[in-house]
C-alpha cells in the first residue's frame, strides 16, 4: 500500500530537476519550462490592442491554465520544503523566504490578488501586477545549470561585487554634490538640485554624455571628465570580477568532472573484478561438484570390484550365513 511519505517522497522527486531516467520528472520540467515561455509570449501579444481584443477569451483561458499550474507547483514545493530542507527547524518557512520561491509567489500573485481586494482594479495597478507574471521567466534558472553556474558565481563574489558597488555609489553622490556646487549659480535650470545633478551624473556615467547640456565651469568640466573615464571602468571592473569566478567556478566544475570520471572508472573497474571472482567461484563450485560426482563413482567401481573377490560379502550372502546359523 503506498503511504503518505512515499506519496510526498515521490512529489518532492518530480518536483526536483529530473534525472535522465525519470520520465515523470523530465515531463514536469520541460511542461514548466514550455509554461514560462507561454507567459512572456502571452504578455508580449497583450501589448498590442487588436490582438488582445480578438483573442481575449483565449488569452485569459490560458492564464487561468497557466497561474493554476505555478499555484499547484508553488503549494507542492511548500508541502516539501522539509524534504529540501531536512536539517532546518522550519523547512517551510526557510523555503517561502528564498529567492526562487518569492519568484514562484510573485508570478501568480496577480491573479489571485483582485479575488481577495477590489480595490486593485479601481486603482488601475491590476495591469502593473500583471506585468510581475513575467517573474516566471527566472523559474527556468531550476532546469538549466548555467543559470545555476551564473548565480553561484554572483554569491561567491558578492563582497567584492558590493564593496565596488558601494565605492561607485560614493562617487557618484559626491560628484553630483560638487557638481551642484558649482554648476548651479552658472545653470540654475540644468542643475536646480542635487538630484539633478545626480541624474546628469548617472547619464554621463553610463553613456558619452554627448547629449546632455555640458558643464561651463572648470569644476565641472574636470567632474565631467572623471565621470567620463569612470564610465569605462564602472563595466570592466565588475566584468573582470565576475570573469574571474566564472573562470574558477569553471576550472572547479572541471576538477568535479575529472573526479567523477575517475570514480566510475574505479568502480568500473571493481564491477570487472566482481564479475570475475564471481565467475571464478562458479567454475570452482562446478568443478567440486564434477569432482564429488566423480568421488562416487570411483567408490562404486571400489564397491563393485570388493565384491567380486570376496572381499566384501554382498545382501545375497548375509541372508544364507543368517539362515544356517538359524
Amino acid at each position: 500500500m503506498v503511504t503518505y511519505k512515499k506519496i510526498k517522497q515521490r512529489v518532492y522527486e518530480i518536483l526536483c530537476k529530473g534525472d535522465e531516467g525519470d520520465k515523470a520528472s523530465r515531463i514536469v520540467d520541460w511542461t514548466i519550462v514550455l509554461l514560462v515561455l507561454l507567459t512572456a509570449a502571452t504578455v508580449i501579444l497583450e501589448s498590442f490592442p487588436d490582438i488582445a481584443q480578438r483573442y481575449s477569451g483565449i488569452f485569459h483561458g490560458l492564464e487561468v491554465i497557466i497561474i493554476t499550474t505555478f499555484t499547484i507547483e508553488y503549494l507542492l514545493r511548500v508541502w516539501t520544503a522539509d524534504l529540501l530542507y531536512p536539517e532546518e527547524k522550519y523547512p517551510r518557512l526557510k523555503y517561502v523566504t528564498s529567492f526562487m520561491a518569492m519568484i514562484d509567489l510573485m508570478a501568480v500573485l496577480p491573479f489571485w490578488l483582485p479575488f481577495i481586494s477590489a480595490d486593485l482594479r479601481a486603482l488601475h495597478l491590476l495591469r502593473i501586477f500583471h506585468l510581475l507574471q513575467l517573474l516566471s521567466v527566472f523559474k527556468l534558472g531550476r532546469y538549466f545549470e548555467a543559470f545555476e553556474m551564473i548565480l553561484r558565481v554572483i554569491r561567491k563574489t558578492k563582497a567584492q561585487l558590493v564593496m565596488y558597488l558601494f565605492i561607485l555609489c560614493f562617487l557618484v553622490v559626491f560628484s553630483a554634490i560638487l557638481l551642484y556646487t558649482e554648476e548651479n549659480p552658472k545653470q540654475p535650470e540644468i542643475h536646480p538640485n542635487v538630484i539633478a545633478s545626480l541624474s546628469w551624473t548617472l547619464a554621463v556615467l553610463t553613456t558619452d554624455g554627448s547629449s546632455l547640456v555640458q558643464p561651463v565651469t572648470g569644476w565641472g568640466k574636470l567632474i565631467g571628465s572623471i565621470l567620463s573615464v569612470a564610465g569605462v571602468f564602472s563595466i570592466a571592473i565588475p566584468s573582470g570580477i565576475l570573469a574571474a569566478g566564472f573562470m574558477t567556478e569553471t576550472a572547479r566544475n572541471r576538477e568535479a568532472g575529472e573526479d567523477d570520471q575517475t570514480l566510475e572508472t574505479e568502480i568500473k573497474a571493481l564491477r570487472e573484478k566482481l564479475d570475475l571472482a564471481i565467475r571464478e567461484r562458479d567454475d570452482l563450485q562446478t568443478r567440486v561438484e564434477d569432482y564429488r560426482i566423480i568421488n562416487a563413482s570411483q567408490m562404486q567401481i571400489i564397491q563393485s570390484l570388493s565384491r567380486q573377490s570376496g572381499l566384501v560379502p554382498n545382501a545375497t550372502d548375509h541372508e544364507e550365513q543368517n539362515e544356517r546359523m538359524e
